[in-house]
């Protein structure tokens, strides 16, 4: 009985060792499902980030939730999910080194990625002809001259249906004052954020922040002091974001808190007092309600549940990426990376998950007739009672009216 109980403790030991070694170097396959084919699929993201580690979780669970149902048809054939996840750790060699490692190494043909620091990875995956899925807010994944890259979570529609949506339902407010982190995500969502609130005639003010500060209290006073009919952060991820909706608030601001990115109020309340939240209006996913508002929204958020043991608030905004993949290869009908991006840019596709309903766009502001951007039916909520309540959800075809006004006016500029 000694000698079995040592044994097993020696193998629990071997077991947590191997473990040990897979975070060491950043690499979480998943496990398929038995039987069938099986599609290797790479994943780097910033797993230090809030807006990363939630991609990774949500990707997880809806690649599990295909793998169960029995895998995905394409071209008539069923392919189970294999995810190879890296972490990007906030640097720009490991992003590159992640990348060379899966395309390399693990021989992968498909990529999703949050985005951090990817832009000098993207001539690596089109030299080698795989398909990038990436949420970032930088518009180097746009170029015209790229044919393998895709942005189908919404970074850029989000900002011109939220300042869309504003206008119509707020003509006589037309002040607003936006913050952002003085980093590559506050200066990546700048330029399309500015550019959709002066579309729909917003007088615009904007003031950039020292990224990561705990002290925003110069913010809170400025935004006081100009008074504005709105007050927006935009950019700095969930935290930094809530930080300036605190700072703005305890500075004594009584005008509307807005946000025209999705930001959970389970996140925002674990740092801005409740009180402050109430009242506050921003875009919202299906799963942020109770429930979820769209049957996609509430298979995710109970396989969510089940897996973490609640509902946390997370930003799954990155899972949109998984969304648009997966549709794009069975609408296809193909693994070929090529035979997808090719197919896809001309033709679009519309894509449906926990993040709503959503299609690719083309982009003829910037000069790319490729469908490559994305547009998604956006709710929108209010904070009443401390709870997010629905006030609207935005139809694809108005959504992608409101994009198109944005960037019509972003070419002329």
């Amino acid at each position: 009985m000694k000698r079995k109980s040592i044994t097993l403790v020696g193998t629990l030991i071997s077991v947590l060792m191997i473990v040990a070694m897979l975070v060491s170097f950043g690499c979480t396959p998943s496990t398929p499902q038995g039987g069938g084919n099986t599609l290797k699929v790479g994943v780097v993201a910033w797993l230090g980030f809030a807006i990363g580690l939630d991609m990774v979780h949500a990707v997880e669970i809806m690649a599990d939730m295909d793998n169960k149902a029995g895998g995905l048809n394409i071209g008539g054939q069923k392919y189970n999910i294999q995810l190879i996840v890296y972490d990007c750790k906030n640097d720009q060699a490991a992003a590159t080194a992640a990348v060379n490692r899966l395309i390399f190494e693990d021989k992968v043909k498909f990529i999703l990625s949050d985005g951090w620091l990817f832009d000098a990875c993207l001539p690596i995956i089109e030299q080698n002809k795989v398909l990038l899925s990436e949420i970032t807010p930088s518009p180097a994944v746009l170029a015209p001259d790229l044919k393998m890259t895709f942005m189908p979570a919404f970074n850029n529609c989000m900002n011109s249906e939220c300042a869309g949506w504003l206008a119509k339902n707020y003509p006589n407010k037309k002040s607003v004052f936006v913050a952002y982190g003085d980093d590559f995500s506050g200066h990546a969502q700048q330029p399309v954020s500015k550019a959709s609130f002066e579309a729909f005639g917003f007088t615009y003010s904007e003031m950039f922040y020292p990224a990561g500060t705990q002290d925003l209290s110069a913010l809170g006073t400025r935004v006081k002091t100009a008074n504005p009919d709105f007050f927006v952060a935009n950019g700095g991820g969930p935290i930094n974001d809530a930080l300036a909706y605190k700072a703005v608030a305890q500075a004594g601001y009584k005008g509307q808190l807005f946000g025209n990115v999705t930001q959970p109020l389970l996140s925002l309340s674990q740092i801005v007092p409740m009180d402050a939240l109430e009242g506050f209006i921003n875009a919202a996913w299906p799963v942020e309600f109770d429930p979820a508002t769209t049957q996609p929204g509430k298979d995710f958020k109970a396989a969510y549940i089940a897996k973490y043991g609640k509902w946390d608030g997370p930003e799954i905004q990155g899972g949109a990426a998984y969304s648009f993949l997966r549709a794009a290869l069975m609408k296809v009908g193909s693994v070929d990376p090529v035979k997808v991006a090719t197919d896809i840019s001309a033709s679009g596709i519309k894509f449906d998950g926990p993040c709503g309903e959503g299609q690719m766009v083309a982009r003829p502001d910037i000069g790319n007739s490729r469908k490559v951007d994305s547009t998604v039916a956006l709710a929108m909520k209010k904070i009443a009672g401390g709870k997010p309540v629905l006030i609207e959800t935005i139809s694809l075809d108005i959504a992608t009216g409101y994009f198109q006004k944005v960037t019509d006016f972003m070419k002329k500029k």
